[in-house]
């Protein structure tokens, strides 16, 4: 009887293990080796997806159907590279440097009488995380979402009145932690011709370390001489899958519980007509204009993020 049970529960544990893939492996820059840590990786179209860790080696664990779907590495500065899973085997991906193109500035003489403008701004009073507890399918409200490390883009457009205040002195992020410490990565993307997201502009791997459960996180930019170009530029929230930004929160009954990775980019209701922002999900970017909410019934809502410019 021992014998047929320890058959059995072998039986039991090929069939799990046969239903997974593990996936490991090591991401590092093509031209030096370098390790590239805290890695974007996910399975494009699903809302699937993980970060390196800080020595760029990470692991994800698949659904074997997903054998023939394909990876998406993305990494600040780095161009983004696409592998099929069945081609992964405990390999390097290397990441090749993005060749920014060459700008053209005016230096203009100086203003001894500093200037600056906010744009963008909120009050912390209004708001909220949107999202909701629909993976409990309780009343506690616990907000959610997939796990993959997403990108929650503001586009900012160039205005005629940036003329002499269009260099970036700060931006401000507030948000919501229910691990702490946590952290999340900075971006700044360039604007294309079709006002998408292109290349990183700030090509430093700044990750910025969020203490408190709720707040306002103001980050200097002023060093790095970056100006908002004719097609406008992005402010990015990245998400990183990493032990330490997760924490579990069970219902009040412990029927159930669901894994968090903090932070949580706060939104705030806004009446504009034309308004839309950018998430970067599934592997792609994607739009999300307050037509689309309106058609799903969802009260649209922008990004808590400032920007804060100077002469």
């Amino acid at each position: 009887m021992r014998n047929i049970l320890l058959f059995c529960l072998s039986l039991l544990s090929f069939a799990v293990t046969a239903q997974t893939i593990v996936l490991t492996g090591r991401v590092t820059d093509a031209v030096n080796g370098d390790a590239l840590p805290m890695t974007n990786i996910v399975v494009l179209n699903h809302s699937i997806g993980t970060s390196a860790n800080i020595f760029g080696f990470f692991e994800i664990i698949l659904n074997e159907d997903l054998i023939h779907d394909t990876l998406v590495f993305s990494h600040v500065g780095y161009q983004t590279k696409k592998v099929c899973i069945s081609d992964i085997n405990n390999d390097v991906i290397e990441l090749y440097p993005q060749v920014l193109p060459l700008r053209e500035y005016v230096v203009k003489p100086h203003d001894l009488k500093s200037k600056s403008i906010t744009v963008n701004s909120f009050r912390k009073r209004d708001c909220f995380v949107p999202y909701s507890d629909e993976p409990l399918q309780t009343s506690f409200w616990v907000p959610y979402r997939p796990k993959e490390p997403t990108i929650e883009a503001k586009y900012f457009p160039f205005k005629d009145g940036y003329t002499s205040v269009n260099r970036i002195k700060e931006v401000h992020v507030y948000v919501r932690s229910f691990s702490l410490p946590a952290s999340f990565r900075l971006r700044v993307f360039n604007a294309n011709r079709s006002l998408e997201p292109a290349e990183d502009l700030l090509t430093e791997n700044l990750i910025i370390e969020v203490t408190e459960k709720e707040q306002l996180v103001k980050t200097d930019l002023e060093k790095y001489n970056l100006v908002i170009s004719e097609n406008g530029i992005f402010i990015g929230f990245e998400l990183l899958i990493k032990p330490e930004n997760s924490t579990t929160i069970t219902t009040p009954c412990g029927e159930e519980s669901v894994v968090l990775y903090s932070p949580f980019l706060m939104y705030f209701p806004t009446d504009e007509l034309n308004y839309e922002y950018w998430l970067y999900s599934k592997g792609k970017w994607q739009l999300h204009s307050r037509e689309k909410s309106y058609a799903k019934g969802e009260l649209f809502s922008k990004p808590a993020i400032s920007l804060i410019l100077t002469n």
